[in-house]
């Protein structure tokens, strides 16, 4: 399930899932489709490491399967390293709950009721019946195809990375069904089927608060309009009996204490960008991409690409222990063997980055009737060996080039721009504002965002005592 529909210019790695006709379909296609199709979340989205918060969700999650009665899936659950609230399955049994989704959960319930919507899709085999949704820039698709074979065969290594990703939103059907079955199971396991309302209705919000676009009912998307579905799953939820069991957190403050330090926003841990600056805290290095290039961040690779897609710049790790001179004279020598191409001397180019040779090669390849050009430059970053991949049709060299030469180590200065902002819970003080609360305590979020994510009306006047979230920016080098 896609919570809430949203087009991301970032090259997450494709996560459509592949076509399949009917339930007569043996459930090992499931297994199959789940277990590659997890690999690519990993790779491209990243899994978060939050052991106390993920062992509270698979405890939940498996609370819940257990009422489904007899399950062909052994369900599997994670938080994905992901600052849009979302949640998603893949066939088989994947169950995805994104950092930024936790952010806003408010009660047990809220979240039980999510995971229990994305268990009836597994249950249901949504997946195996959704729509392939490619969509790749045409520059994308060729060069790399070359590149990712000519060393090691490892397709998931190829440069032809997507910068426009759209998990697959299932029929408004499917939705539909997921929303009915998905209450009536949490209800079942001692859970507020309403409340999934309430956390779709937050979730709603806090984007539209984010964007400044006020969700749009549209007869043409397969996502159900939020507030019609809110309205749905409040009349479902009226009929339905609760089985009396309890929580797995014994009130608000423990299930409170079970999110605390989640990140909100960029996850150092994987790098974060300072406008075009990219910095890693971690890997000890910056770079420069051209101003005003679209640029996103995966745990596999970092880059930008132009707003007219003419050019596009991707800076990965390469799997190998090797210098970047050696390196590059194994590349020619496949290039040779398998696919007859030897380089022109001219096409080869020794470049200083960070005080350390790098080695550029540039190579043309047609497409459509158009010259690609692909510029591979490879450089070290401490002991690792990464590699710059820039793709243009001709106006983009210079600008791939200072990209590879901007590479330095971390100044003071870069350090200072590192910040982790995570989840904190504060106590209120009797008749204190939201707006007061905030700057009391420092508070990331302004009062409109503190309100959504604590489930409260912005004008709210708190009690002593009262539990709220808040964001915290921390130093990430102390």
């Amino acid at each position: 399930m896609n919570l809430y529909p949203q087009k991301r210019h970032f090259f997450f790695i494709l996560l459509c899932i592949l076509s399949f006709s009917g339930y007569a379909q043996k459930t090992n296609i499931d297994e199959k489709l789940g277990a590659e199709n997890a690999k690519v979340v990993e790779q491209s989205m990243g899994l978060y490491d939050a052991p106390k918060t993920l062992t509270y969700v698979d405890a939940m999650g498996q609370r819940l399967v257990k009422n489904l009665g007899d399950q062909p899936f052994k369900y599997k659950f994670h938080l994905v390293d992901m600052n849009e609230p979302n949640a998603f399955a893949l066939p088989g049994g994947y169950i995805y709950v994104s950092r930024g989704l936790l952010v806003l959960a408010n009660t047990e319930d809220e979240l039980a009721d999510v995971i229990s919507h994305e268990i009836i899709h597994v249950n249901k085999r949504h997946s195996v019946n959704r729509k392939k949704r490619n969509i790749l820039p045409n520059i994308l698709k060729v060069p790399g195809n070359i590149v990712g074979s000519v060393i090691n065969n490892d397709l998931g290594n190829i440069i032809n990375t997507p910068f426009e990703m759209t998990i697959a939103g299932y029929g408004r059907k499917q939705e539909k069904e997921a929303d009915e079955l998905g209450i009536k199971l949490a209800a079942k396991t001692g859970y507020q089927p309403q409340q999934l309302a309430i956390i779709l209705s937050n979730i709603s919000k806090s984007l539209e608060h984010q964007t400044g676009e006020e969700e749009k009912k549209s007869y043409l998307s397969d996502h159900p309009f939020t507030p019609k579905r809110v309205e749905y799953i409040n009349e479902e939820s009226e009929g339905i009996q609760i089985t009396k069991q309890a929580h797995l957190a014994k009130n608000k403050a423990d299930f409170l204490a079970k999110l605390e330090g989640i990140h909100f926003g960029e996850n150092p841990n994987q790098g974060i960008f300072v406008e075009s600056k990219f910095i890693h805290p971690d890997r000890n290095f910056v770079i420069d991409f051209p101003k005003n290039w679209l640029t996103s961040n995966t745990p596999q690779t970092v880059g930008a690409v132009d707003e007219k897609q003419q050019g596009m710049i991707i800076l990965q790790a390469e799997p190998s222990t090797d210098s970047p001179k050696v390196y590059l004279e194994k590349f020619e020598q496949a290039l040779k063997e398998k696919y007859k191409m030897k380089l022109d001397p001219k096409a080869k180019k020794t470049l200083d980055i960070n005080g350390s040779k790098g080695y550029m090669i540039t190579m043309a390849m047609e497409d459509k009737g158009q010259v690609v050009y692909l510029n591979l430059i490879w450089f070290q970053v401490g002991n690792q060996l990464m590699r710059l991949s820039g793709m243009d049709y001709g106006s983009f060299k210079e600008a791939i080039v200072n990209c590879a030469e901007s590479v330095k180590s971390l100044s003071t200065t870069d350090k200072a721009l590192v910040k982790n902002k995570v989840l904190r819970v504060v106590k209120a003080k009797e008749g204190e504002t939201i707006e007061a609360l905030g700057k009391r305590k420092n508070n990331y979020w302004d009062p409109k965002f503190t309100s959504i994510a604590n489930g409260l009306k912005e004008d709210s006047v708190l009690k002593e005592g009262d539990l709220i979230k808040i964001i915290v920016e921390e130093p990430y080098f102390k």
